[in-house]
Formats: structure tokens, sequence, C-alpha cells
């Protein structure tokens, strides 16, 4: 078992007090119906959990986790010039180890669910269930192999004490004190440039590490977006812009899973607002909840305020 969120790191200093261990901090709880949600209930989508349980996946030994993982473990603030490249390699690690975690057990589910309940897989709408277990299969066979790439290339490292990695990683140092929550996924980042949606396959942390900073790497290019995106968080005034907001929506929170929040950054929002983070949790984009009329006054200044009390100036 292995946090793919570092405990001692990540998650800790996601804390109000980061010395108090006994605090909660605040997930998505998938295990209601969807089309039940309502302002009233939304509390029940929500569910609180320690730092010792957060983020945890059947995916490696302690020893192998302690031995993958040491330069982020050991260098409690900020990224150490010296061994940031194996750090981007470990993250990116945490990234893939809960991708392959989190798609064997969708698929595992799949099956069990197709064992006891043959209807549903009768074509439904738009829904059919063979082809989305034909997609996670794939999907997890691609996935595994960028894991193993990922392990090849640290091994290489500690045992040469040179990298020769092709990881391309973006660092951003966000112009804050604090974000309040922090996510490891692998992630389809989009971004437009010049009238045209680039669209890469990435691996993305969003981790407060000393200071808060967004981890983006990918074996593919990078360069084409990499000026577009720390654009994005230039400065603190960054935050107001609606450009900025929609990525952190529509690219980052979009349909994540692995993602966590201050527990008072979740209280603090109103339950409107907790139902609008959920929804972008379960694949709404903003514009589906703008063009649905889910979002009845500005729909600018409802997410500005999500975002403002996201963020510790």
């Amino acid at each position: 078992m292995c946090h793919t969120l570092s405990k001692s790191i990540v998650l800790k200093n996601l804390l109000t007090n980061n010395r108090d261990t006994k605090e909660n901090l605040y997930s998505f709880f998938d295990h209601k119906m969807e089309t039940d949600i309502n302002f009233q209930n939304i509390a029940d989508y929500y569910k609180n959990i320690l730092i010792k349980d957060a983020s945890i996946v059947n995916a490696l030994c302690k020893e192998h986790d302690k031995e993958l993982f040491a330069e982020i473990e050991n260098n409690n603030r900020n990224f150490n010039p010296q061994t940031e490249k194996l750090q981007y390699l470990e993250y990116a690690l945490k990234a893939c180890l809960f991708q392959v975690f989190y798609v064997v057990t969708n698929i595992k589910y799949m099956a069990k669910l197709v064992e006891t309940c043959k209807s549903v897989t009768y074509p439904s709408g738009d829904y059919d269930f063979f082809c989305d277990y034909h997609n996670d299969i794939e999907y997890l066979f691609e996935a595994f192999e960028l894991q193993k790439k990922i392990i090849k290339d640290i091994i290489n490292y500690k045992n040469n004490s040179s990298i020769d990695s092709k990881l391309n990683t973006i660092l951003i140092q966000l112009p804050i004190s604090k974000i309040n929550f922090s996510l490891a996924e692998m992630k389809y980042i989009r971004v437009c440039l010049k009238n045209k949606t680039n669209e890469i396959h990435c691996f993305v942390n969003v981790i407060n590490y000393g200071s808060p900073y967004l981890v983006i790497s990918s074996y593919e290019p990078l360069k084409s977006m990499e000026s577009k995106i720390k654009e994005l968080f230039r400065d603190e005034k960054s935050f107001e812009k609606w450009e900025t907001i929609s990525f952190i929506f529509d690219e980052l929170l979009y349909y994540s899973q692995n993602v966590f929040f201050n527990k008072h950054y979740i209280e603090k929002l109103s339950k409107f607002e907790q139902t609008l983070l959920y929804c972008i949790h379960r694949g709404y984009s903003i514009d589906d909840l703008i063009n649905a009329n889910f979002v009845e006054k500005s729909p600018k200044e409802v997410f500005q305020q999500i975002v403002r009390k996201m963020i510790v100036k």
C-alpha cells in the first residue's frame, strides 16, 4: 500500500494546521446516485477523510514505496535543483500509479456487475457498456506501459547518478501562499493556441510543497503549451481571469478522482458552490452547467468566488 499523494509532504501541507494530523480533509463521495443530487443534500456527496487514509492504493510494498519516492519524501520544502528531474519522475509515477489502480478497480467492478446484472450490457441511449469496458482495457495497457517506463527511468537515475529520461515537465510555482486542494492524476490537458486546441496526455500534480506548485509532465513535447500555461498563473491577479478559472475547473478538476480539499475550504463554500464543484468532478464542464441554466446568476461571478476561496494569498 502507498500514498499517491505524499502523506508527510503534500497531504500534511494541505491541512490548515499541518501539525494537527487528526484534522480531516475532504474528498468526493460517489456511492450515491448522481441523479438525486440537489442543494439540500449536497453534504452527502462529500466525505471526511484522515490523511493517513487519503490517496492510498494497493500498488507498492513499503520498501519500494520508500525507495522510489525518496527524493520527494526527503526534501520537505520546494524542489531541489540537484534532484528536481528525478522529483518530476517521482511525481509522474504517483499520478500514474493512481490511474492504473483506478482503471483496474473500475474494470473489476464492471466485470462483477455483468455477472450479477446482465441487463447493464443492453445499449441505452448514448451508453454502451462493452465500449466503456473495451476503452478501459485499452487505457490500462497504455497507462501500465507508461508506469513501467517511469520506473525504469527512476532506477536508471538512481543506479547511474545521471538521467536520460525523455520526460518533459512544466513546473509552475503558483503566485500565492497556498492552494486548498491537491491532486495526482493522468489527464488530457487541452490548451488553445492560435485558434487550435492542443491536447496532450499528461501526469498532473497540484501540491503544496513549501510553496504551492502545478507540475505537468509528459513523454510528449510540452513546449507548445508551456508559455500559455505559465501565463495563466503569472501573478496573483491571474486567479480572477476567466481563462485561468476555466483551466482550473475544466482541465485540473474536471472528472478528478484523486483529489483532496482543505476541510475549512469546503465548509466555507455555500451549498450551491459545493454542488457546482461536485458537478465538475462528475464530468460536467463549466459550459455544460451554464448552458443547462444550472448557474442562474452571473456564471463568472459564481466560479470566481469558488476560486477566491480556493487560494490563500
